[in-house]
């Protein structure tokens, strides 16, 4: 992670950067629930995940992705007294600033509705009733 590379060889082997990530990633989840503060003591907004992921129009779990993507989250006491993950408005920026093109293509990305997928299932199955395309040919087309 550092790039720092010893002169001497070490006793023990270097930790590697993902595995050393890892870590750091669960030390920091625990230490942040340790000291957990106010989202009213903040000053600046702190949003939950669920108000993030409709912020952007995207799913709780493209929340989780970013945060993987390195989205800084910690641990805030919300109004109703819980804990949750809560998201600041700078830690917010600076991935923005970090990742515009994921964020732009989390936010055009459109699911399809129920009735779409049925109609594309309906189309197959005609299509394979009609042709004698493989089940990968139909999906091509």
């Amino acid at each position: 992670i550092t790039g720092f590379q010893p002169k001497d060889l070490p006793q023990q082997q270097p930790i590697k950067g993902e595995q050393l990530a890892d870590d750091l990633y669960i030390f920091i989840s625990m230490l942040s629930a340790w000291l957990a503060q106010p989202v009213a003591q903040q000053n600046e907004k702190v949003y939950n995940i669920e108000e993030l992921a409709a912020t952007f129009g995207v799913s709780t779990k493209t929340i989780h992705r970013w945060r993987r993507r390195s989205l800084s989250a910690r641990r805030f006491i919300f109004e109703d007294g819980k804990q949750y993950l809560g998201f600041t408005q700078s830690a917010l920026d600076r991935f923005i600033e970090a990742n515009p093109d994921l964020v732009t293509r989390a936010k055009i990305f459109v699911r399809l509705t129920d009735s779409q997928k049925q109609q594309i299932i309906e189309q197959a199955t005609a299509l394979a009733a009609e042709t004698k395309l493989s089940r990968f040919q139909i999906i091509n087309r």
